[in-house]
């Protein structure tokens, strides 16, 4: 499931466009847009690129990704991270899926606590 979710947002996220209106709005920078314009021929790896820098970044810059995406006529992409179809906010959906998308990303790098998804530790 939670290489399902990644893979989906990877395969239908045109991450040009989105990279390029979250540039504008200074929710990334120079380098990281140029990073991912570098992959332009591998849009899978724009993808996770964009990904990786959405993900070290903070709750706003995140909010800033779902309105890129909805800005960019991207909601399917926004129905993927969010099943509730709304393209706003952080409630526990959205920090739920988007935390899969990290364990997918870097999988060595779980936690042995999962107490803010609702479960006490992980053995």
């Amino acid at each position: 499931m939670l290489r399902r979710v990644f893979e989906k947002v990877t395969q239908k996220l045109e991450a040009q466009s989105v990279a390029g209106n979250m540039f504008q709005c200074q929710a990334i920078t120079q380098k990281e847009l140029q990073s991912i314009h570098s992959k332009r021929s591998k849009p899978i790896k724009a993808a996770e690129r964009l990904l990786k820098i959405v993900m070290k970044q903070s709750v706003d810059v995140f909010n800033r990704f779902l309105n890129a995406l909805k800005e960019t006529e991207q909601q399917h992409v926004c129905d993927i991270i969010r099943p509730t179809g709304r393209c706003q906010g952080t409630n526990n959906d959205i920090i739920r899926n988007i935390i899969l998308v990290i364990i997918c990303l870097h999988p060595s790098n779980v936690l042995t606590s999962y107490s803010w998804l609702g479960a006490s530790s992980v053995n």
